[in-house]
């Protein structure tokens, strides 16, 4: 086998046992940082949306997370106005 195609299986066995590894544990905390920021609002709006068309639930989430510099972070997410007629969770008062 010419060293190209040994080097090639190589790096896909090492990818494989990554993925592996991550789909089993979690991934890094820089890996974890850069999807909260950038996909985690995204993620949070797809779940609310699936949870409300397949079950009729609305949700209202709070998330944290550490950023890059490890700085803890605070968001909530609330989309219950979108559905329906919905009235929005932190809208609502008593």
């Amino acid at each position: 086998m010419p060293s190209s195609e040994r080097r090639q299986a190589e790096e896909k066995e090492e990818a494989q046992a990554m993925a592996e590894k991550w789909n089993n544990e979690a991934v890094p905390p820089k890996v974890q940082a850069q999807v909260a920021e950038t996909k985690g609002a995204n993620m949070i709006e797809h779940f609310a949306t699936e949870m409300f068309k397949k079950a009729g639930m609305r949700v209202f989430v709070l998330s944290t997370w550490k950023n890059r510099k490890s700085k803890l972070m605070l968001g909530d997410h609330d989309f219950n106005d979108q559905f329906a007629n919905g009235e929005s969770f932190m809208k609502t008062r008593d």
